[in-house]
């Protein structure tokens, strides 16, 4: 194995790890509901794929306090399960 794939291997890993044990806000997080506890609008969720929800592990709906308007180009680093990419997408109108 390469440096690189090592390193990929451990960092999914120490995520997969993460989900099952806890959210990263402290204290235990029910697998599929990180989302909604991190404030997410749920008829939101209810539009994107469940898969990314399930999936997600954020602490905050960064899009909702994000001044992201149509047309703008917004870039996602570490965009994790991709549901604030896809919000942001559906606000800058792709």
């Amino acid at each position: 194995m390469t440096d690189v794939q090592v390193t990929r291997k451990r960092v999914s890993q120490a995520y997969a790890e993460a989900v099952e044990s806890e959210s990263c806000c402290g204290g235990p997080a029910p697998k599929g509901v990180a989302a909604k506890l991190a404030g997410y609008d749920e008829v939101l969720l209810r539009e994107l794929p469940a898969d990314a929800v399930v999936n997600s592990f954020g602490c905050g709906n960064p899009v909702a306090f994000a001044a992201i308007s149509e047309g703008e180009v917004v870039l996602d680093l570490g965009s994790g399960a991709g549901i604030d990419l896809l919000l942001a997408a559906k606000k800058v109108g792709t």
